[in-house]
């Protein structure tokens, strides 16, 4: 079981390496005189890991922004930079979260500053409670020929459907767009939204096909340019890069500590592994910068920390374009050197658990969470925390197989 385990995490990283990619974007003002080159720090989206520059039309630039905008396309994520270079707008079309400033569905900068920001029942009035709330309005899937537009080739073109609407087309373009100081933004019900970029109002929302007429002759979008780069990842299969001499980072650093270092693998479970968790950006130059690091006991810290703030790295994966990137992730775990040591503390380590267990099956609650006595009560609480569009999306089911869809959400959080 845990050798097929193991088979599924290097079989979900492989297809991860595959695919992800990120783009650094260059997106111009409306008038041409101003554009915001954004630099992103990660491959999340969005994220504020990053770093936006500001230029004018003769790439002199003018400010600095210490953050990115990631995810930026047609179909994820919106930004623009005003007429004036002052100004720039970041809308967020899927992943916000509204408890993040900068993250937040709609953010206003006015150079280096945030602003004001909006969350979605801000701007929309949409109740989260009783239905699907969406930024904006997207109708790529059904508008656009995948086929006649090479979709997944360099280079490709978007090519419309047969008989798609003009105000269809238009929403493909513009169903986020600013001008004259405001933003605009239609949202999937066709009710368009205003906020003043000044006052920061927002304006009582229209119907789309109501004043169409109107925001077909105000449209306007600056345009986006991308460079396209696969995520850089570490070759080391940590995730984490190697020392500047190319030395492994994860066995020096058991040496360092005195322990023994464990990659995961079929024997890794064998013994009582200690893991060491750090965030991190590293420069060009090798030099690291520590957000955050911790350790299982009894694993030295101190010790832990000294080592890699004393250490250079090896990033000559990492593209030219980017003087930094994040990581994460360090899939090293240390042991007792002596093999019959380190299989009795994963003795020990079992019975501990085991107890731990035993405790918990004798709670009525754990970190708050309220654990019902069978399965009437499952429903009761069901029914008290679960919102009621997803209550009536269960209703609504077909079958009892279609209960699937809740299985990495509700599932995975009663499992757990």
């Amino acid at each position: 079981m845990k050798r097929l385990a193991f088979t599924f995490i290097v079989i979900l990283v492989i297809i991860y390496n595959v695919q992800a990619q990120l783009k650094i974007t260059k997106t111009y003002s409306p008038n041409g005189q101003f554009y915001i080159k954004c630099i992103p720090y990660d491959d999340q989206e969005p994220s504020l890991r990053g770093v936006s520059y500001v230029y004018n039309k003769d790439d002199k630039l003018l400010y600095t922004l210490n953050r990115g905008f990631n995810g930026i396309s047609d179909v994820k994520n919106f930004v623009c930079i005003s007429n004036d270079g002052k100004t720039i707008v970041y809308a967020i079309i899927t992943g916000a979260n509204e408890n993040v400033d900068g993250l937040k569905s709609v953010s206003i900068y006015r150079k280096t500053k945030l602003v004001k920001s909006f969350t979605l029942s801000e701007i929309t009035s949409c109740d989260l409670q009783v239905e699907r709330c969406y930024l904006m309005y997207t109708n790529y899937d059904k508008v656009i020929d995948r086929g006649k537009s090479n979709w997944y080739t360099p280079g490709n073109k978007k090519v419309f459907r047969d008989g798609v609407s003009e105000q269809e087309k238009f929403l493909n373009d513009y169903a986020v767009f600013t001008t004259n100081d405001s933003l605009y933004i239609t949202d999937p019900k066709k009710v368009v939204h205003v906020i003043d970029l000044k006052t920061f109002a927002i304006r009582p929302g229209s119907n789309f096909n109501d004043i169409y007429p109107r925001l077909k002759n105000i449209a306007q979008k600056g345009i986006t340019d991308f460079q396209v780069f696969k995520t850089p990842y570490a070759p080391d299969a940590s995730y984490f890069p190697n020392l500047f001499n190319n030395d492994t980072t994860g066995v020096e650093l058991a040496k360092y500590i005195g322990m023994k270092a464990e990659r995961l693998g079929p024997d890794y479970f064998k013994y009582k592994v200690y893991k060491v968790r750090i965030e991190a950006y590293i420069s060009r130059n090798g030099n690291i910068e520590i957000l955050n690091l911790d350790a299982d006991k009894p694993l030295p810290l101190d010790s832990i920390k000294l080592f890699f703030s004393t250490h250079k790295y090896n990033v000559s994966f990492l593209p030219k374009e980017f003087d930094k990137w994040y990581f994460n992730q360090f899939f090293w775990g240390f042991r007792n050197v002596s093999d019959e040591k380190a299989l009795q503390e994963k003795q020990e380590d079992i019975r501990l658990r085991a107890l731990e267990r035993e405790r918990r099956l004798t709670l009525d609650s754990i970190d708050h969470v309220y654990i019902p006595k069978n399965l009437t009560e499952c429903f009761i609480q069901l029914d008290k925390q679960l919102p009621i569009i997803t209550k009536n999306e269960m209703r609504s089911l077909k079958g009892k197989n279609d209960m699937i869809a809740y299985h990495f959400s509700l599932g995975m959080w009663i499992r757990n």
